[in-house]
């Protein structure tokens, strides 16, 4: 026996999967939206903002460093590490410099030397 579906589920799964389905009659593909995350990277100019490369030469990682504007106590800055430090670096260092400008507080961020935000590739198989 056939399922029926009444008018609104009808109208309703049309107004939903739209968007999702390509139109047939088009004569061309519909756009692919960008991957979530490949949108370039900020980068934090400032003397006290730098990166250095390391690893593997096949898949090296970033590190992002970014010291305070005061010089080290004796016992060392404290740190702050995040991953993804190519999205996570800025978003650190601009919070440090508000809220926090004059704290023995070192920011440092992990990621991949490539210019967006994400590297999915490397961030999903490594």
């Amino acid at each position: 026996m056939p399922f029926a579906l009444s008018r609104r589920l009808r109208v309703a799964a049309r107004a939903f999967f739209a968007p999702l389905v390509p139109a047939v009659n088009a004569g061309e593909p519909a756009p692919r939206p960008p991957v979530r995350g490949s949108e370039p990277a900020e980068v934090v100019n400032d003397p006290r903002a730098y990166h250095v490369d390391i690893g593997p030469p096949d898949a090296p990682w970033r590190v992002f460093v970014g010291l305070p504007a005061m010089p080290p106590p004796p016992e060392g800055y404290s740190a702050i590490i995040a991953s993804d430090g190519n999205a996570t670096f800025p978003l650190l260092w601009h919070a440090r410099e508000r809220l926090a400008p004059a704290a023995p507080l070192a920011v440092i961020g992990i990621g991949y030397p490539d210019g967006r935000r994400f590297d999915v590739v490397r961030r999903c198989t490594t």
